[in-house]
């Protein structure tokens, strides 16, 4: 859940954990502002940056080039615009 007013957003997280206990507690249901959101798709770019896979059978060490400060400053301005319908 994504809101850029807090108040909303944890009276909203309070209202669905009490009513649905089990259901946000096993689930993957986050309770975000737009910052939350950038600095969560941070950390996922940096866990994904190497791993490795298996492809055809082989295991094979993937590499992601991390993209430039200026690249992650304009696609972080484009999240924030979406999200905040600007």
């Amino acid at each position: 859940m994504l809101s850029d007013d807090t108040d909303h957003l944890q009276k909203l997280e309070a209202n669905l954990t009490q009513e649905f206990k089990i259901e946000v507690k096993n689930s993957k249901l986050q309770f975000l502002n737009p910052q939350q959101v950038i600095t969560l798709l941070d950390d996922v770019r940096a866990s994904s940056s190497n791993k490795e896979e298996a492809v055809a059978g082989y295991k094979v060490k993937v590499n992601y080039i991390p993209s430039t400060k200026t690249e992650q400053k304009i696609r972080d301005e484009s999240i924030a615009r979406v999200l905040l319908n600007r």
